[in-house]
């Protein structure tokens, strides 16, 4: 006899015929979800607890996955950024060697979340390639025979359904944890009170965590010194997009703001 079975692998309306034996396996699966989730996290609370001062000196990060893995690389890099206010990026796996994999440098921290398929092998060895150049590569994965310092194993299913519970975890762990051991809960502006617009060669001040207070002032004596660095760059590259701009620059003539943006 057979008996239906909603949502598995499907869309919510979409209603499937399935036998006893597969309808027993999925609904054992979800039975012991609570019990991996409780495990997870204290997995997961440890690993960040020992983590916890290399997460504090992120500068940049990538997130990496496949499948379900990639949405959840997304949503992990969305929530740092919120919450650290650190540039975050996040790729599917298979986009992520068409070029950002060569954007790695010694501030680069890479979260790899492992796929369960014939590329598992592959995304590890590239996890391995990112820590062989800078030790700031992590994994997270469901295959207790990866083993390393900064290996994270979680208990899986292996399922879609539950996969996305399991390997976002971390990225929460940090998103939380961080902030407490920087003193910036809900402060996450503080990191950002000054920037320079390099246009018009002004500091631009928040007033308040909420970026409604802000103001332009000049650059401050401790800021002049970078701002020049990079005002320098700008001008670099945008002559390069204008000869009119170019020749202006190198005669030592004032470029005009809005070529300057056109550029």
């Amino acid at each position: 006899n057979g008996v239906c079975l909603a949502g598995v692998g499907l869309t919510p309306d979409v209603l499937v015929e399935v036998d006893e034996q597969t309808y027993a396996a999925h609904t054992a699966m979800f039975a012991a979800v609570p019990e991996q989730c409780r495990e997870n996290i204290a997995r997961t609370a440890e690993f960040t607890r020992a983590h916890l001062d290399d997460f504090c000196t992120m500068k940049k990060l990538a997130f990496v996955g496949k499948g379900v893995g990639a949405e959840m690389a997304k949503e992990g890099a969305l929530k740092v950024l919120e919450t650290l206010l650190v540039p975050a990026i996040h790729y599917e796996y298979e986009e992520y060697l068409h070029g950002p994999l060569c954007a790695i440098d010694g501030e680069m921290h890479g979260f790899y979340f492992l796929c369960e398929d014939g590329d598992k092998e592959r995304m590890l060895k590239v996890a391995q390639a990112h820590d062989s150049f800078a030790p700031n590569a992590y994994v997270v994965t469901g295959d207790a025979s990866v083993t390393g310092e900064r290996v994270l194993n979680l208990v899986t299913s292996g399922d879609d359904a539950t996969v996305p519970f399991e390997v976002i975890l971390l990225p929460q762990f940090i998103s939380s944890e961080v902030p407490v051991k920087l003193g910036t809960v809900n402060k996450g502006m503080v990191q950002f009170r000054k920037f320079d617009d390099l246009v018009k060669m002004k500091a631009i001040v928040f007033y308040d965590d909420l970026g409604k207070d802000c103001r332009e002032e000049e650059i401050p004596a401790d800021m002049e010194d970078v701002a020049a660095e990079y005002r320098e760059k700008l001008m670099d590259a945008v002559s390069e997009e204008d000869e009119e701009i170019m020749m202006m620059y190198l005669e030592g003539e004032e470029v005009p703001e809005d070529m300057i943006m056109r550029a």
